[in-house]
């Protein structure tokens, strides 16, 4: 973003970057590094795995000092991090011993993104006639105009494996909780909610007074 006020898009990239890649053992050549660095994470699912070598990567992965009392049979056999079950719980019930998430399945959200009006269901667009001109006219515009990358980024939680894949087009769960703000009460440059009096109707008795 510019300092221009009011200016949300950039079109030149990021002014400071990274010559070469982050190396956790640069510094630190420790054994307990080299020790680090040679874990793989096959006991766990292909997400939890992702994290866990983003952890080793970027010098995050903190091992555990003393066994942990597993979540299921209640005994200190837990004996690597961010693990709550111990490996024989987990292999007997053939579930992920981080997340607790049956092993093998795939559970990334099915995200159905809308790029033009027409994307929208119909009760949606049952919703959206509803509105008054000016907010449905906004509520278009924000569809094809897309997310700004401030957007993506505050929507998606900013992280890469927040499990919602960060897209420029609005989900269908993001829009309704839109339309459901812009039904939310009258803005003042809303003039097609409010009931003007025409010039032509007789003035009340009240008015008179």
């Amino acid at each position: 973003m510019s300092c221009q006020r009011g200016n949300e898009k950039r079109e030149r990239p990021q002014k400071h970057k990274n010559q070469t890649g982050f190396k956790n053992n640069l510094h630190d050549t420790s054994h307990k590094q080299k020790l680090i660095n040679t874990l793989t994470f096959n006991d766990t699912c292909d997400r939890c795995s992702q994290i866990l070598q983003w952890k080793v990567q970027y010098k995050k992965y903190k091992p555990l000092t003393h066994p942990k009392k597993c979540s299921r049979c209640q005994m200190p056999t837990v004996k690597l991090a961010y693990r709550i079950m111990c490996p024989g719980c987990a292999e007997k019930e053939n579930i992920c011993p981080k997340c607790c998430k049956p092993m093998g399945l795939d559970f990334t959200p099915n995200v159905v993104t809308v790029q033009t009006v027409a994307d929208l269901g119909p009760d949606l667009l049952k919703k959206l006639r509803a509105l008054p001109e000016r907010r449905r006219r906004k509520f278009e515009r924000m569809i094809l105009k897309g997310k700004t990358p401030s957007e993506a980024i505050n929507v998606a939680g900013g992280s890469e494996y927040s499990g919602v894949p960060q897209t420029n087009y609005w989900t269908q769960e993001e829009l309704v909780l839109q339309l459901d703000a812009l039904s939310i009460g009258i803005n003042k440059d809303d003039f097609d909610d409010l009931d003007f009096k025409s010039s032509d109707e007789e003035p009340d008795e009240d008015d008179l007074d």
